[in-house]
């Protein structure tokens, strides 16, 4: 039976696990980028923050005000605080289950104050980010059962974000010029 008879079938060719170069200059790769934590809040997540940065996270946004125009893209009821959170370190992770069992167990090392405000925030959305490609076929990524339940009992949601392809960016150079057009 061929591969095509049985869409579960992934190519080991085509399936890769880490980022490499493009072979071509207009080529982009389909691969993860990162895992964001996205925290809102009414109120003030300072001492959250510096309880995460503590851990070994790294806080990218400080106190960003959502305000009632932008409150549909960040899919939120009301306007509120954002902070954005990373793994910190020297790590590079190549899927989002390492990485989003990372921030877990800096959130689940929080002494009861900040453990308290994490509890307290609207949301805490672990946003795992994809550059979406033209090469290679495809990607997988999965979860395990346990990171879901770490990630289930910290109240976390979990969002998809891809990144599109825009081939503009990517044109190669015309002969002779300095640059590719933007």
């Amino acid at each position: 039976m061929a591969d095509t008879d049985n869409p579960e079938i992934v190519r080991p060719a085509d399936e890769v696990c880490c980022r490499s170069e493009p072979e071509l200059p207009w080529e982009e790769l389909l691969g993860y980028a990162s895992t964001e934590l996205d925290l809102y809040s009414t109120e003030d997540l300072t001492a959250l923050a510096a309880a995460l940065e503590a851990r070994g996270m790294e806080v990218r946004y400080r106190a960003l005000r959502i305000d009632a125009g932008e409150t549909e893209w960040h899919r939120i009821g009301e306007p509120q605080w954002h902070w954005l959170i990373v793994a910190g370190g020297e790590a590079c992770y190549q899927d989002p289950e390492p990485e989003i069992a990372a921030i877990l167990t800096a959130v689940e090392a929080l002494d009861p104050p900040a453990r308290a405000a994490w509890d307290r925030c609207s949301l805490r959305v672990f946003n795992a980010g994809y550059y979406s490609g033209t090469t290679p076929f495809s990607i997988r990524h999965d979860l395990s059962p346990g990171t879901l339940a770490r990630l289930a009992v910290a109240g976390g949601l979990l969002r998809f974000t891809l990144y599109r392809f825009d081939p503009r960016k990517d044109k190669p150079a015309a002969p002779g010029s300095s640059c590719a057009d933007d």
